[in-house]
């Protein structure tokens, strides 16, 4: 899960220039997150599943 301000990061990095490759490098997150990212206009809170084996 990416916070904020990395989503922020992000979008401004691309808004630059910068390539999804080069923006992983920077961030430490992986290709695929960024581009997920990068299609989102807001961030969007991660489902949190229920565990039913969970006591």
């Amino acid at each position: 899960m990416i916070t904020y301000e990395e989503f922020v990061m992000i979008h401004t990095l691309h808004k630059q220039g910068y390539s999804i490759r080069a923006i992983a490098r920077m961030t430490g997150l992986d290709r695929r997150t960024i581009s997920k990212r990068l299609k989102e206009k807001e961030l969007m809170p991660r489902k949190r599943v229920d565990n039913p084996f969970q006591p």
